[in-house]
């Protein structure tokens, strides 16, 4: 059988074995979210409607699942790149029109930069060692010693330079991650199995694949940013386990409503005025006794205290529900304006609600259109801050 290309939040007849239903409902069961929704059309045959995730997936026949975004793949890395500061977007990815060619030169990159990193000898630092012994060793711990008298031994702690640091443990984490959890070509599977016999000294027991936030960048680690950049960006595959065992079915899947609200967060961040501060997820009361609050993705401050509320939603615009939310945020905030954005192109609108307490709302609704290329992507990027922060000096 073929393998299945299907376009997120559209349609298409697909064929299923018994074991695909079966992993499929699963994946569902993992993310919390449906990745398919299967309506049976008789046999093996099945209409299958795709979510907000986008990416590649084997299935248990061996086939591939592939499921693309809208706009084209290349800009999904272009938001990626954003998102996770890889510095520089790579040409050869505009014009990508599957993931499995996205991943693959994500893949030969990370690998092209560790190379560089080994090449170059893994950094290293100093971690601190407690020893009990008859010989002291480093700084002695004389309180700890008298007070395990009459004993022989003396409590110490020394430094010792290591490689088994925070920044090259990241790095084995993300190739054992890739490893077992990814869709390898031959090549890719022989060079990440290098890599793993190169990091087996390291210890990734304790290491969360958030870990790459704590690194704090100096001169002597900053060769390591791009190489730790494009780590985090595929530890923040959807996929929910790491450990040392290898996936039966690989995948590498975008949550596209994680990243639009993420994207659109730095966006307003990096292009609105220096008078406008973005706060980001701040959870607020919505009653006096604080037992009810609202969380929106981001609140838009100004130095005269204007505030105004904004969520980034990546679906169609769904009018009442989403209008009812926002109601809720500007009660909570005190404020009378409030921001959703949506993708794509779309005609702005403004939302004029009068309370029965006589106060007029207005909600606007505004679009980021990510169809065009990177540059037009930029310009809407642009364009947005300025809508937005037209309606902060409203409040003003």
């Amino acid at each position: 059988m073929a393998n299945i290309i299907l376009t997120e939040w559209q349609s298409g007849i697909v064929t299923l074995s018994a074991p695909d239903v079966r992993y499929i409902a699963e994946l569902a069961n993992r993310y919390d979210s449906a990745l398919l929704t299967l309506t049976p059309q008789g046999g093996d045959v099945y209409l299958a409607r795709a979510s907000h995730f986008v990416g590649i997936l084997r299935l248990p026949d061996g086939r591939t699942l592939e499921i693309r975004p809208k706009m084209p793949v290349g800009n999904v890395f272009a938001m990626l790149n954003t998102v996770n500061a890889l510095g520089a977007f790579l040409p050869t990815l505009a014009n990508m029109d599957s993931f499995a060619g996205l991943l693959d030169i994500l893949l030969d990159q990370f690998a092209r930069e560790l190379e560089l990193i080994l090449r170059h000898g893994l950094l290293r630092g100093f971690a601190t060692q407690q020893d009990v012994s008859v010989m002291i060793r480093g700084k002695l711990d004389l309180s700890e010693t008298l007070r395990q008298a009459p004993t022989l031994r003396h409590y110490s702690e020394s430094s010792d330079a290591t490689s088994d640091i925070l920044e090259n443990q990241v790095l084995c984490l993300a190739c054992q991650y890739i490893r077992t959890h990814l869709p390898l070509s031959v090549e890719h599977e022989r060079r990440f199995e290098v890599f793993l016999q190169k990091l087996s000294h390291l210890s990734t027991a304790n290491i969360s694949r958030d870990a790459v936030k704590r690194v704090q960048f100096t001169r002597l680690n900053e060769y390591y940013r791009p190489t730790l950049a494009l780590a985090e960006l595929l530890l923040a595959d959807q996929a929910p386990t790491t450990d040392g065992a290898r996936t039966q079915y690989p995948s590498f899947l975008v949550d596209m409503n994680t990243l639009f609200e993420r994207y659109t967060t730095i966006l307003l961040q990096e292009y609105s005025d220096s008078r406008i501060v973005v706060n980001v997820q701040a959870s607020y009361p919505l009653d006096h006794t604080g037992l009810l609050t609202v969380r929106p993705d981001m609140v838009l401050s100004a130095k005269q205290g204007a505030v105004v509320p904004v969520d980034a939603k990546y679906k169609l615009y769904s009018h009442n529900e989403d209008i009812y939310q926002m109601l809720a945020y500007c009660h909570a905030l005190r404020t009378t304006r409030a921001v959703l954005i949506y993708p794509f192109a779309a005609r702005p609108q403004r939302v004029e609600i009068e309370s029965k307490g006589g106060v007029n709302f207005v909600i606007v609704v505004l679009a980021l259109d990510l169809t065009g290329d990177v540059t037009i992507m930029r310009n809407n990027a642009m364009q947005l801050a300025t809508a937005v922060q037209h309606i902060v000096d409203e409040v003003s």
